[in-house]
C-alpha cells in the first residue's frame, strides 16, 4: 500500500508541476500582451509621453487606463477592463488555491 501511495504522489505531483508550469507560462504571456495593448491605448489616447510612462508602470497604468476608458466610454466593462479582470483572477487563482489547501491541511492536522 505504501508503494502505491508513493507512486500516486509521484505521478500526480509531477503532473501538477507540469500543469502549473504551463499555467505560469500562459499567465506571463497574457500579461505581456495586456501590457502591450495598454501601451497602444496610451499612445492612441494621449501620445508618446503617456505611452512611455505606461511602459514603465505596468499595473498602475492598467488601472489608470481602465478608469480613463470608463470615464470616456461611460461603461466600466469595456473589453480591456474585462480582459484585465480575467487576468487578475487567473493570476490570483493559484495563490487562493494554495491558501485553501494550507488552511484545510491545518484543519485536518488538528483533528
Amino acid at each position: 500500500m505504501n508503494k502505491l501511495k508513493t507512486a500516486l504522489t509521484v505521478i500526480f505531483g509531477g503532473s501538477a508541476a507540469i500543469v502549473l508550469m504551463f499555467l505560469q507560462s500562459g499567465v506571463s504571456l497574457m500579461g505581456t500582451i495586456i501590457h502591450i495593448v495598454t501601451i497602444l491605448i496610451a499612445y492612441r489616447s494621449s501620445g508618446a509621453l503617456a505611452a512611455i510612462i505606461t511602459a514603465f508602470l505596468p499595473v498602475l497604468s492598467q488601472i489608470y487606463w481602465i478608469f480613463k476608458l470608463w470615464t470616456t466610454s461611460g461603461t466600466f466593462f469595456t473589453p480591456f477592463a474585462i480582459v484585465c479582470l480575467i487576468y487578475a483572477g487567473i493570476f490570483l487563482l493559484p495563490f487562493i488555491v494554495v491558501l485553501i489547501i494550507a488552511i484545510a491541511g491545518e484543519i485536518f492536522k488538528q483533528k
